[in-house]
């Protein structure tokens, strides 16, 4: 039946298959303008039909009466026979048709399925609580993991502990209204590494066709950013190394304007990043070199992509500098060259010591030519004093000689010092190499007077070995560096409230690696020689200097940049090696290593002085000398005192505090460190008002001792004492 009421009848039975089809089809056809029905609208159509159907089959029962009625019946059940055959050829199509839509919905949701699990980057389902309701495969791929060990799972539990308390802190927000929001957490493997991702979300009730328990989820979408965060770093680091190089750096496009420039850049020409940037370079140029110099340069970059050279330029101020120049062309992904890098070095200064070496050097020259000429003029002074010499002999009974004599022999003293004054501008001395007891040497610098002006507020402690170390060496050179080093730690003491100076002297039996690394030969043993300071140490700019000539960091007229470089070549000439450690503020300390020769050395030594004996007093004795507190300890003792021994103030009081009944008369050094020894008298007198003091010192005693610090029964003895005075100043004190 059409859709304008219209019955098309199929005869046989055994045609329905067939012409009910085709009808049906025609039907179709007809009642839809041509376009087929969903299969919704034909199960609601059939359903119609079915309806009309079983309409027309009760009153075709309920109709049968009489003959006529048998007829028209019959009739009628034709009608509903066919109509039965059409409804059956409907159902078998509607039954195809569902076939083919559930096919198609099972290929569309494989579809759907793949690509949900496919997808570049993870999706999940997170309740209200965060538990993970469902997972695709990319994010188990990603994180390592099975489905089964996310489903129903936390959401934290999957997040590094560094980012939990984040992502605790902000899920609630985030949840509530996700949409425009996003949040970078560190996601954790199945194998404990660590994955970056990007996370965005929107609620599920947002979504088309979404229920009411829909409100209850969130959808996030998870993307692994490891990479860009990696780029990120790398573009953060290569920032940094641009921004904190020592070199200055600038780049330009392919047309040479100005695009970028380091910190390093702005400081060496004293342009700023925005004064410069969209300039060319050539606002730099000094015009000391010429274009042909310029069109050179650019032809090798254009055909090599790379010039190394020296450039004159201007900086800011008019000022002009030199600088080590490279530029590097950078090409693009089709060779072609995009922009130009150009990094450079400010070696102004490295110029000017070259220019002092070249001075040097001829100094050096003028020095060889003074040592050629030096040996014949004393040969002819040495002829000419011996000669006067004996003509003052000769002349004793012609005293109208003597005069003239003696104007000669002062003119031939003053060219002999002319001459040694050229030698020694010239650093043309003799080295005399003899066998030297560096115990000795040292020794005496540290502890004999005028060496080295130390102050007595730097403690200096002396560590030397007692065996004898024994070097082939020239005495004064060894003297000179060992000053050279004792003045640079006093030096780096300025302004330290607890100056100090350690020297150590031992013996050292290198290993191989030491051997190795100062290509030096086995069996040696060296004196190893450390003086050290707890000053403000040498920064690395300046550590990789120090020994250079002319180089120093003191200001003007304190320093000539000469006192290393010395030490470092007498180390040399030794055939030594020398070490350097510095904590910048945490001190500096100098190795030595000298080869030893197997020698014994004769102790000539001075005999200790005679002095008066003493009864039995007990003195105490306080000096940060190490050297003088134990040689006064010694001979005192020798000579019937009874002694005791402080190294610093604090020390000598509490001996005093612990002994004061006991002790006759107190030695003091008046600088030391922890308390003075002005100070340890004060105190003594409060519990001995009457005992004599000696007060002994390196400085004049007007400057030390004076006014209302004058303390009765007292005396000053000043340094270096001879100690038969400083006996009888003890006996009158006790007597």
């Amino acid at each position: 039946m059409c859709k304008d009421g219209t019955i098309h009848r199929c005869t046989p039975l055994d045609q329905r298959s067939k012409r009910g089809r085709a009808a049906i089809l025609h039907c179709r056809h007809a009642s839809s303008g041509g376009w087929r029905m969903s299969p919704t609208e034909n199960i609601r159509k059939a359903g119609l039909q079915f309806a009309e159907l079983e309409r027309k089959a009760k009153n075709l029962i309920n109709s049968r009466q009489g003959p006529e009625a048998d007829h028209k019946s019959l009739d009628g059940a034709r009608d509903l026979i066919e109509q039965l055959q059409i409804y059956q050829a409907e159902l078998e199509i509607q039954n195809e048709e569902l076939r083919d839509a559930q096919q198609a919905l099972l290929t569309s949701r494989n579809r759907l399925s793949y690509l949900y699990h496919q997808a570049p980057v993870g999706y999940i389902s997170v309740d209200k609580n965060g538990f993970i309701r469902e997972v695709n495969q990319r994010l188990l791929n990603m994180l390592g993991m099975t489905m089964d060990a996310c489903l129903n799972k936390p959401l934290v539990n999957f997040i590094l502990d560094s980012d939990r308390a984040i992502f605790l802190g902000r899920f609630r927000a985030f949840f509530d209204m996700p949409k425009g929001k996003h949040m970078e957490i560190c996601l954790q493997k199945s194998d404990k590494s660590a994955l970056y991702a990007l996370l965005e979300g929107r609620l599920a009730e947002d979504m088309p066709d979404s229920t009411a328990n829909d409100k209850e989820f969130m959808l996030l979408t998870i993307s692994d950013i490891t990479a860009r965060r990696d780029a990120e770093a790398n573009l953060r680091l290569a920032d940094k190394i641009i921004h904190t190089a020592q070199e200055a750096i600038l780049v330009t496009d392919a047309q040479g304007t100005i695009l970028n420039v380091n910190p390093c850049f702005e400081k060496t020409t004293g342009y700023t990043k925005d004064e410069i940037i969209g300039k060319n370079p050539r606002i730099l140029q000094s015009g000391r070199q010429n274009s042909l110099f310029y069109n050179v340069m650019w032809k090798q970059v254009l055909n090599t992509g790379c010039w190394q050279g020296i450039v004159w330029n201007r900086r800011r101020n008019g000022e002009e500098y030199a600088e080590k120049l490279t530029i590097n062309a950078i090409y693009g992904d089709r060779k072609e060259v995009t922009h130009y890098v150009g990094v450079f070095t400010d070696i102004t200064d490295q110029l000017e010591l070259e220019e002092k070496l070249r001075q040097s050097q001829k100094m050096e020259a003028i020095g060889t030519l003074v040592g050629g000429i030096a040996h014949d003029f004393n040969n002819m002074l040495a002829g000419i004093v011996g000669n006067l010499y004996l003509a003052k002999k000769k002349s004793d009974k012609q005293a109208e000689l003597i005069p003239h004599l003696e104007v000669i022999g002062t003119l031939s003293d003053k060219a002999a010092e002319m001459i040694a004054q050229m030698l020694t501008f010239a650093r043309k001395g003799i080295v005399q190499m003899k066998p030297l007891a560096l115990n000795h040497c040292i020794n005496e610098i540290l502890t004999g007077a005028g060496w080295v002006s130390i102050p007595e507020n730097i403690r200096l402690n002396i560590n030397l070995c007692e065996e004898d170390l024994v070097i082939k060496a020239d005495q004064t050179q060894i003297q000179q560096l060992v000053i050279n080093l004792l003045s640079n730690a006093r030096d780096a003491l300025a302004g330290q409230s607890q100056p100090a100076i350690e020297t150590h002297l031992t013996r050292y039996c290198p290993d191989k690696f030491f051997l190795l690394e100062h290509d030096l030969a086995n069996g040696v043993e060296f004196a190893h020689l450390t003086i050290s300071d707890n000053g403000c140490g040498i920064d690395s700019e300046q550590y990789a200097r120090i020994f250079e000539p002319f180089y120093t960091t003191k200001e003007a007229g304190k320093g000539t940049g000469l006192g290393l470089a010395m030490v470092y070549g007498a180390v040399q000439t030794h055939g030594g090696v020398i070490q350097v450690e510095s904590i910048q503020g945490g001190g500096t300390s100098f190795h030595l290593y000298l080869p030893l020769i197997d020698m014994v050395l004769n102790d000539n030594r001075d005999a200790p002085l005679q002095m008066a004996a003493g009864k039995g007093e007990i003195i105490l004795v306080a000096d940060d000398d190490a050297v003088v507190l134990d040689v006064t300890t010694e001979i005192l003792a020798n000579h019937g005192y009874r002694i005791l021994q402080a190294d610093d103030g604090r020390n000598a009081w509490n001996l005093f505090e612990s002994h004061f009944a006991e002790i006759d008369l107190v030695i003091l050094d008046i600088i030391m460190p922890n308390m003075n020894g002005d100070e340890v008298a004060e105190k003594v007198r409060q519990l001995r008002p009457d005992i004599p003091i000696i007060f002994a010192t390196g400085y004049d005693r007007q400057h030390v001792l004076s006014g209302d610090n004058e303390l009765e029964n007292s005396t000053v003895l000043n340094k270096p004492f001879q100690y038969d005075h400083l006996s009888h100043l003890m006996r009158t004190l006790l007597d």
